[in-house]
């Protein structure tokens, strides 16, 4: 959104969430949002597909058959099977291979989901490039089908869909009431808090809530609902779910999470989020995170090309790119945390850095958990500091509490900036912009 529309939209003297009153009633979004539920039509072959997994005694042979009259979802099948979200074993070269492996209604949960895909071929916004947000959903169900896989869950080849369809609400919500939801996308930019956040102030509900409303409408299986319309859920509001939808919440939380610290597409929300908390809770290790990171990003991009039929000689927007020309200069980050490999603002500040100096940084980022990590982290920073012999860097502090109180032997005359968790990066490019000139200006 431009800030011409901000003001327009919102009086600049409102800086706090509590001073705005909602554009929309909730009974009144759900009534509209019901009445334009009703899919585009379906591809004739996937229509005959669908119809024919709906029986639970159809036999392999049928499905085969008729997914082979679609050379297209043919290909497409084939090269989901052999992703990491379904590969078993040796790579699979024939559709009855591809079938076998992932089974039946896997099949039936594959074709559903790339045809909500193709609901939304093109931009539905100004506030949202529809490339970016496909290219974070998928990132999300291939992250949350590597987590599932290493927990051995029983739903870990439904995991993909889950990520792939967990932020959809948020495509229904900017088709079907675009000028209220270019305020939303507005406001969020304006006063820097999550979408999710603003969704609910202004609209009584938010994109999650659509969500379920939607799945529902378009009988997708009962057991997709809860995992998927959870993922920005709490730990304590996790804790209360069944037994049975904790996990697959948690995994899907955490994988929104991980997409969007690796900066892989964008789904309109610019915020990072801590993600410890649900790390300690499916109790994964830091591996598992380092593995993620090192091969997320090329399966990510072979895959959405798969899915959204997409040419791979077309110019695609990079997110990271783009946050990158907001940068005034270089970004070149000493991160300090307790635990960097897990630490989802290490792993932003690293996609966010050029990389062209990284033994010469010109900034400190420390990421703080909890107040009593303060001392340990303290000493940590200044002895990387010195290592480099850079002077005292400005240090921005990211905490989960904004009333920390630092060393005042330590701050000295170093220039500190404390941003509370969630971050939203455009606050995050704000600060670096400021404390990077201010260093400048002061010759250091």
């Amino acid at each position: 959104p431009s800030s011409d529309r901000v003001t327009d939209a919102f009086p600049p003297c409102k800086n706090s969430l509590d001073d705005y009153t909602p554009v929309a009633q909730k009974s009144e979004l759900i009534r509209l949002i019901t009445q334009n539920l009703q899919l585009k039509p379906f591809a004739e072959n996937s229509r005959r597909l669908l119809a024919i997994t709906q029986n639970p005694h159809c036999s392999a042979e049928e499905v085969l058959r008729n997914v082979m009259l679609d050379q297209a979802l043919s290909v497409r099948l084939i090269r989901l099977s052999n992703s990491s979200a379904y590969a078993r074993g040796k790579r699979v070269s024939d559709l009855r291979s591809a079938i076998s492996r992932t089974g039946i209604q896997t099949i039936r949960k594959l074709v559903m989901t790339l045809e909500v895909l193709q609901q939304y071929p093109g931009d539905i916004s100004e506030g949202l490039d529809i490339h970016l947000f496909w290219e974070h959903s998928i990132a999300c169900g291939l992250i949350s089908s590597a987590i599932g896989k290493t927990l051995r869950s029983k739903h870990s080849d439904d995991f993909f869909l889950w990520g792939v369809l967990h932020d959809v609400g948020r495509l229904l919500l900017a088709d079907h009431i675009k000028e209220k939801y270019l305020d939303v996308y507005a406001l969020s930019e304006d006063i820097h808090l999550p979408l999710e956040v603003i969704e609910k102030k202004l609209l009584e509900l938010n994109h999650c809530d659509v969500l379920s409303i939607a799945m529902e409408h378009w009988n997708f299986p009962k057991e997709f609902i809860i995992p998927i319309t959870k993922h920005h859920a709490g730990i304590s509001e996790l804790k209360r779910l069944k037994p049975d939808d904790i996990e697959g919440s948690a995994i899907i939380c955490l994988a929104n999470r991980i997409a969007h610290a690796l900066l892989l597409g964008n789904s309109g929300n610019f915020v990072i989020y801590p993600m410890d908390d649900l790390i300690e809770l499916l109790g994964l290790s830091a591996n598992l995170i380092t593995e993620i990171k090192e091969s997320i990003a090329e399966e990510t991009r072979e895959l959405k090309i798969t899915m959204l039929s997409y040419d791979s000689s077309e110019a695609w927007s990079d997110f990271t790119s783009k946050l990158r020309e907001k940068l005034n200069a270089e970004f070149v980050p000493l991160n300090i945390s307790a635990a960097p490999e897990t630490d989802a603002y290490s792993l932003f500040c690293e996609q966010l850095s050029s990389q062209a100096d990284s033994d010469h940084p010109n900034i400190g980022v420390i990421y703080l958990r909890r107040p009593a990590e303060m001392e340990r982290l303290v000493r940590q920073y200044e002895a990387a500091e010195e290592k480099i012999a850079a002077g005292q860097l400005p240090v921005i502090i990211i905490s989960t509490k904004n009333n920390i109180d630092l060393p005042t032997q330590w701050v000295g005359c170093r220039r500190c900036k404390i941003i509370q968790t969630p971050v939203h990066i455009l606050s995050f490019i704000n600060e670096v912009n400021l404390l990077l000139a201010e260093r400048s200006t002061a010759g250091c």
